[in-house]
């Protein structure tokens, strides 16, 4: 649900009604539509960010960051292919002066994509696996050689290739801004005190550490701010045995105890253990992967959705 707030509002705005070529529009009608591409470059990227977030247990709120902004990367790769797309900016909060591509010169967008989702990626996953890794290393430069070779066209893969970089070091600029790093340097939080509430669970050392007290704080990137997302309880809180909140605590008290298979395979389904999954904002993303199979989508279609 986090990379859905991160990314599918804001991708929501992408499309506008204007032809191409009218304000606000990046076509480029030098290059090669990005509808005339596959998927398979914006699909290698999101498979190692899934798996790199599953393999170096990175947590659900970091991960749905880490993948909101590869989507912000992966569509502001190839608008500059698609006639009826839209730049991102000043759709997206504080978005603004991202480089543009040259309206009169060829531009191969895969090569485009790769060379912007590196960076993203690697600014993403920086904190939990170090820059510069071998993984992403080496899937960079697979893809640079398999698009060099195809092209034969040295200036147009060089020149793809610089501006993805430009770009993709653009949008790591526009991450630093989001207060994420300031939240791993200040993250002082006091965990509440049982003094007076003898009833309240006994805290463990485990415990005394919170998961991302401060997340709050980050700016969002579809929403103006994070309280739009702050939801009530539906059954307010109570001790009392003949309240709703008791009965329904009741109810889930010791269900471990009498699963059913259901119940099993359901719970299997949606666990989310580290290592053994890519979280929950990961399953959003593969969720949308398998639509891109499924109807064969296009670089176009597939770096929108």
């Amino acid at each position: 649900m986090l990379t859905a707030i991160l990314v599918s509002s804001a991708i929501s705005g992408c499309k506008q009604t204007s032809s191409p070529g009218s304000a606000g529009s990046l076509y480029n009608s030098k290059s090669k539509p990005a509808t005339e591409f596959d998927n398979k470059m914006a699909l290698a990227w999101v498979d190692l960010l899934c798996d790199q977030v599953r393999f170096q247990r990175v947590g659900p709120p970091p991960a749905a960051r880490a993948m909101g902004y590869l989507g912000v990367a992966m569509y502001q790769s190839v608008v500059g292919g698609i006639p009826d797309g839209h730049s991102l900016e000043g759709q997206l909060k504080d978005l603004k002066n991202l480089p543009k591509p040259d309206p009169n010169a060829e531009y191969d967008w895969p090569t485009v994509l790769n060379n912007a989702a590196f960076l993203v990626c690697d600014e993403g996953l920086a904190r939990f696996m170090g820059p510069n890794t071998p993984n992403l290393n080496n899937l960079v430069a697979k893809m640079n050689h398999l698009r060099d070779s195809v092209l034969a066209n040295a200036d147009v893969f060089n020149r793809s290739k610089e501006y993805g970089t430009q770009l993709g070091n653009a949008i790591v600029d526009y991450m630093k801004t989001d207060n994420f790093d300031y939240t791993r340097e200040h993250n002082e939080y006091e965990s509440p005190s049982r003094t007076g509430h003898p009833d309240w669970y006994e805290v463990t050392d485990i415990d005394k550490t919170p998961f991302e007290p401060f997340w709050g704080t980050l700016r969002p990137l579809g929403l103006d701010t994070t309280e739009l997302c702050l939801s009530k309880p539906t059954i307010p809180y109570s001790a009392d045995p003949n309240s709703d909140f008791y009965k329904f605590a009741s109810k889930l008290y010791g269900i471990d105890t009498s699963f059913s298979e259901y119940d099993r395979i359901t719970s299997l389904y949606w666990a989310d253990d580290p290592v053994e999954t890519f979280t929950p904002p990961g399953h959003w993303m593969k969720i949308a992967k398998q639509q891109v199979r499924n109807h064969n989508y296009n670089l176009a279609q597939t770096c929108e959705l």
